[in-house]
């Protein structure tokens, strides 16, 4: 159901919250900001399991200039003052050069000429947005055709003014302001893509070095390194979100997804205003089109040149970025209420904490933790407000819903066809099992395609959660472990178990029935898709996902140590070991799992006999040590022991799992030795330590699953698999429509908290995404202070309210969350309501109100100022005090008794930690 501003507006919670230990001490001002007029418009924010998300800003430009936004227009004659050439303009170009891209790319090139949108303009943080070009002449994929066309995209921080500061009133971006030239994972192995202009005619009488002329790269700081005498430093080719290589498809168009960088991501470019920082509120995305025969024709001599060549420079299209403030805080003197808890509101609290501060003047601060941990710190009085979705206990807690959302399936594969990348022949046709050429010829041509639609069932997600596929029998031959091992003579990692195994999804026959469009990938070991990557945090997500794969027949079954359809079985290491479903075998697969688990390398102390049960109690994703690899040697270097954990750590929260998965730089395992090596691979340990280090899978290869929340892939414009029954004949994916769908028959009442949980009732036939979650803010009202609880009140008023309505604008409900339903609208007022209006103080603690319970007339939505009584002896407030009002009715600086942890700084964090794993030593298992 679309719901009207007019919709009423809620109260819920928001208070202190005892955090982490890092500190936002000081961020940019917001702008004070009225509530939307009740007529504006809904933007569109479509989100689904295709990974694509619309928004309002969208922004198309051409290399035409015809109707190019100011900012976006690039003259193609004498105005356009190329730099580094001595004052040359377009018009010095060579007539081949301009003619040929005219021909090529512009409006009377036979295909309306080219045209380059990006799909999200304004209030960017560090997401993906699509960048997406029709109507290029030239469109063969043939490297070798001089008409190969192919664009260079990045990103640029502007231009500095007079003062050496970032100029906001810039028209267009300097060449030394991109980060571009370290030669992204999309460029092919012998292709120079450095800021080298070697060749090019146009810089006779210009200011670089004609014996080996480079674009420096100056950083948002004015720090320039001096190129190519200094080693660039600022970006590399892990950092960099340049695309090197955006090759031009048949038709003459493409799109791919483009990681839009804050200055948290890359301090260079320092995109994102931030006090006390270097950095800059707009930046642009700069885009050169090339073809391997108009190069040529600049004199440039690299195969695949810089985009900043002077010649090529000139021929870019550029469109302005506006970028949300980093780690923002109501204007000066604010003081921040904290709150903390589940890691599925993060992408929405990035949106909605600045819209509080301009709708409420509540200066609210937000830090992800493990729900579990929240829960104990709202349980023993150290927190206000956690949110979560799971019950938590004590006296005096009141419970308001703020978010719909959904776990998923992040998925960034590549389709890779047997023969895709060779010229289809009759061999390719007998070897790959092609039925005919025609076929061949088809399936080639998606070679190196991202694969929008996958479909899994429970029992799919369950094998690759429980390490069940065939390759985790060799977990060594990832290529940074060695393949074989002296000491015990045989193939290093070689769990016994796994002989009969499907070696991945896609040898594995339950998946092909799924997905029939994908038989023909390939699914030899270095290809194969056997496992998930998950976080560490315990979470109420994590929580959700077990407790559905214990309540679908399907992955139960499997769980339980029965066998799929096909025989294939569970890793007996996760096994609960009943049998329940398959009483008849029992003995045969007791007997089978036992012999499996004893002929395992596990480590000393583990336990062999312990069977666990769904959802686990202790941890997110369990069982991750029940594998141990010896140490050895292999000449000089000593590798150390190893289990699971070591060789694949899990990731730090699901947002660094969504950025990686995006990314495809998920962190295997490097031994790096003591005090040997490059700095991000030097152990300070003697003997060397195992360390999780990314690398990003190239374009064309991608093959990252991880667990993650539907708005975290929606930021990262990441596809998401379809849940599907056990036929198949119903797929459901993750989108409003069917969160709100999940949200009528999935949930059910629980008497004690009065919270709605999933109940394992959600129906795939009528459409409902079985992986929906409610979030829930839960304030401990025990002792709590009127004025505390009436400006909670006030900022959850916002996010029952404004904060529902769909869109990419700072305030509103970001892609990836459903609006909550009126019914849940009603029942957050209830309880802001009793926030406002407790019970005496004589009368017994306030519980959750009666889900039907009348909450009186639907008011618009005004935000209440509070003031707090004065402090004791003139002293600072109670911290269970609220801030003191500031003129214009914002609140005012509090101190806290503990430190600060921003939203951005917090997530920033996650990022980093995310890279790395926990290093656990192990002795190897004594044996008989």
């Amino acid at each position: 159901m679309t719901r009207s501003p007019l919709a009423p507006r809620r109260r819920l919670l928001t208070a202190l919250g005892l955090v982490a230990a890092l500190a936002l001490l000081a961020g940019p001002t917001l702008p004070a900001a009225a509530e939307p007029p009740p007529d504006t418009p809904v933007p569109a924010t479509a989100w689904g399991p295709d990974g694509v998300t619309a928004s309002d800003s969208s922004v198309t430009v051409r290399w035409d200039n015809t109707g190019n936004p100011e900012s976006s227009i690039v003259p193609r004659d004498e105005t356009q003052v190329i730099p580094h050439t001595g004052d040359k303009t377009y018009a010095d170009l060579s007539a081949r050069v301009k003619d040929g891209y005219q021909e090529t790319f512009g409006s009377d090139n036979g295909r309306g000429g080219l045209a380059l949108t990006v799909s999200q303009t304004r209030n960017l943080v560090n997401q993906a947005v699509t960048v997406s070009f029709t109507g290029s002449l030239a469109d063969s994929q043939d490297t070798g055709d001089d008409n190969s066309g192919w664009l260079e995209v990045f990103q640029c921080w502007g231009a500095p003014g007079p003062d050496g500061q970032p100029d906001p009133t810039a028209t267009e971006p300097a060449s030394e302001s991109c980060q571009v030239g370290e030669g992204a994972v999309d460029a092919l192995p012998n292709d120079v893509n450095f800021r080298v202009a070697l060749g090019d005619r146009l810089l006779r009488g210009g200011d670089l070095d004609l014996s080996n002329p480079a674009i420096d790269f100056r950083a948002v700081d004015g720090t320039v390194t001096d190129l190519p005498k200094d080693t660039l430093t600022a970006f590399s080719r892990v950092t960099t979100n340049e695309f090197s290589n955006f090759q031009v498809q048949v038709g003459g168009g493409g799109s791919r997804s483009f990681e839009i960088q804050t200055g948290i991501e890359s301090p260079a470019l320092g995109c994102g205003h931030r006090e006390n920082a270097a950095s800059t509120s707009t930046c642009w995305l700069v885009a050169v089109p090339m073809t391997r025969g108009l190069v040529k024709a600049t004199g440039l001599t690299a195969n695949k040149p810089t985009g900043l060549a002077p010649s090529l420079w000139a021929q870019r299209m550029q469109v302005k970025l506006e970028f949300q403030d980093i780690a923002p805080r109501c204007p000066s003197g604010q003081a921040q209420t904290l709150t903390s808890g589940s890691e599925m509101l993060t992408a929405g609290m990035t949106s909605w904490i600045p819209g509080i501060c301009a709708g409420t003047g509540v200066a609210l601060g937000y830090s992800q933790l493990s729900d579990f941990q929240a829960r104990q710190q709202l349980s023993g009085g150290s927190s206000r407000l956690a949110f979560g979705s799971q019950p938590a206990t004590g006296d005096g807690l009141v419970n308001a819903p703020v978010a719909l959302g959904a776990v998923v399936v992040g998925v960034n594969l590549d389709y890779q066809p047997c023969g895709g990348s060779e010229e289809v022949t009759e061999g390719t046709v007998a070897r790959c099992g092609y039925p005919d050429l025609e076929t061949a010829q088809r399936e080639h041509d998606r070679n190196g395609e991202q694969i929008t639609e996958l479909n899994l069932n429970s029992r799919l997600v369950a094998k690759l959660l429980t390490m069940s596929y065939g390759a985790w029998g060799d977990i060594a031959g990832s290529s940074t472990v060695p393949q074989s091992d002296p000491v015990r003579g045989d193939r290093a990692g070689r769990a016994p178990w796994v002989a009969d195994q499907p070696t991945g999804l896609i040898s594995d026959q339950e998946f092909l029935a799924l997905n029939p469009a994908l038989k023909y990938q390939i699914s030899d070991s270095n290809k194969a898709i056997y496992r998930i990557n998950v976080e560490s945090l315990r979470s109420d997500a994590a929580h959700q996902l077990w407790s559905w794969l214990a309540t679908d027949p399907l992955s139960k079954s499997f769980l339980n140590g029965c066998p799929d359809q096909y025989g294939t079985v569970i890793n007996p290491f996760y096994s609960t070991r009943t049998y329940a479903e398959c009483p008849d075998d029992a003995s045969e697969l007791s007997e089978a799992a036992a012999a499996k688990i004893e002929a395992t390398h596990s480590p000393v102390g583990f336990d062999q006999t312990r069977a666990p049960s769904y959802p686990p109690t202790s941890t997110a994703y369990p069982q991750v040590l029940w594998y141990q690899q010896d140490p050895y040697k292999e000449g000089a270097v000593t590798w150390g022991a190893a289990t699971v954990v070591d060789l694949f750590p899990p990731l730090a929260s699901m947002p660094v799992a969504a950025r990686g998965t995006f990314q495809a730089a998920i962190p295997k395992a490097t031994w790096c030795p003591f005090e040997e090596g490059i700095a991000s691979c030097k152990s300070n340990r003697p003997g060397g330590e195992w360390k999780g280090l990314a690398t990003r899978q190239d374009f064309g290869t991608r093959n990252a699953l991880s667990i993650t929340s539907a708005a975290d892939a929606a930021r990262f414009q990441l596809p998401t698999a379809r849940i599907c029954d056990d036929d198949g004949a119903n797929c459901i994916g993750a989108t409003e429509a069917t969160l709100t769908t999940a949200l009528a028959s999935g949930f059910s009442k629980d008497t004690a908290s009065g919270m709605l949980l999933p109940n394992g009732q959600a129906d795939l036939g009528a459409g409902a995404y079985p992986l929906a979650m409610l979030v829930y803010g839960v304030v401990n009202t025990k002792g709590l202070a009127q004025p505390v609880a009436d400006a909670l009140a006030d900022a959850l008023d916002y996010l029952a309210g404004p904060g529902q309505i769909p869109g990419t604008t700072t305030g509103q409900l970001a892609p990836g969350y459903a609006p909550l339903s009126e019914e849940l609208v009603a029942e957050a007022t209830a309880a802001t309501a009793l926030l406002r209006n407790p019970p005496p103080a004589s009368a017994a603690p306030p519980k959750n109100p009666a889900p039907n319970a009348p909450v009186g007339p639907r008011a618009a939505f005004v935000p209440k100022a509070v003031v707090p009584p004065p402090a004791p002896n003139g002293g600072a407030p109670d911290s269970d005090q609220a801030p003191v009002a500031a003129p214009g009715g914002v609140t005012g600086a509090t101190e806290t008794g503990f430190p600060q942890l921003g939203l951005l700084v917090g997530l920033g964090a996650a990022v980093l930690a995310g890279a790395f794993s926990f290093v656990i030593g192990r002795r190897k298992k004594v044996r008989a």
